[in-house]
């Protein structure tokens, strides 16, 4: 009875971190962006963010999980977080060097071949993030739902702030004859701001993150990796087909209609029924390292 009273506790912490970022996000960032971008732009942000989502399981590579499952099953906590943010930290650097390397062809495939600078911040997100998802699952497994779910909230706070700033503030000032530096503020770049603005909240979410670095060791265990890899490699594919179900529509949405502006109506009203998962995702946050730490 205990361990259900811990899990209804954590499940509304977690719902803290989970729901409330996600209801903010469409109250206010999805009433922006349908309000000030017309169809097309809202289109590029939906189409490169279902990417994101897709990319980011094959670099994370499901760490998450294998963290979860040795970290529960009496391993030393410290050496699987070293082995499991290693690797992935190696996949986010790889994955840096190929976008980089292979920029030309990669906007070509998905036509942006006049919007590279978005597919590179995006890239730079997708490897922040993929890093970031270790110390996070380390909080969870530990039950520090709290600290979890303030800093899930805050990173939504500090983005929806970049964001009015660089859509609505600067714009603002500049239409009353203020001053901005042309470093700080181009209004040519529109919707690359969102970007930019996750971007630099993924950035600063990493530096909040640095205290749960302090479990990292130098160390290899080529036991302890091939355990990781055998069980964590099968979760790929997991990953994607459930990655693919959830965003890839947007991507076949374009590939079909060849049509950015049909993406962005798609994806404006695709984000209505998103708010129907919310209630799913807390549960989940909350179930996963209960159900490993339980079964041991």
């Amino acid at each position: 009875m205990n361990e259900i009273k811990k899990l209804a506790g954590q499940t509304v912490i977690y719902g803290l971190g989970s729901i409330l970022p996600r209801v903010l996000n469409y109250l206010v960032l999805t009433t922006l962006y349908t309000s000030l971008f017309g169809k097309d732009p809202y289109g590029i942000l939906s189409e490169l963010y279902a990417w994101l989502v897709i990319v980011l399981v094959v670099i994370e590579f499901g760490m998450e999980s294998g963290y979860f499952r040795f970290a529960g099953m009496g391993e030393d906590r410290k050496k699987v977080f070293s082995h499991t943010i290693g690797f992935v930290g190696m996949m986010a650097i790889v994955w840096m060097i190929m976008v980089y390397l292979f920029i030309n062809p990669i906007s070509g495939f998905i036509h942006y071949e006049d919007n590279r600078n978005y597919i590179i911040w995006m890239a730079w997100i997708v490897a922040i993030d993929s890093i970031a998802m270790i110390p996070f699952a380390q909080l969870r497994q530990e039950s520090k739902a709290l600290r979890f779910a303030l800093l899930k909230l805050g990173n939504v706070l500090i983005n929806i702030g970049l964001v009015l700033m660089f859509l609505l503030l600067f714009p603002w000032m500049e239409n009353r004859g203020m001053v901005i530096p042309g470093w700080l503020y181009n209004r040519e770049l529109g919707v690359g701001y969102v970007f930019l603005a996750n971007l630099i909240t993924s950035a600063l979410m990493l530096v909040l993150l640095l205290p749960e670095m302090r479990s990292l060791r130098l160390v290899f265990d080529p036991a302890l990796m091939k355990k990781l890899l055998a069980y964590s490699a099968p979760l790929v594919i997991v990953g994607l087909a459930g990655a693919i179900n959830d965003a890839g529509d947007k991507v076949f949405v374009k590939m079909i209609t060849g049509d950015q502006g049909q993406v962005g109506i798609y994806s404006a009203n695709y984000r209505i029924a998103v708010m129907m998962t919310l209630f799913i995702q807390m549960f989940r946050y909350a179930f996963e390292p209960f159900l490993f730490a339980v079964s041991g």
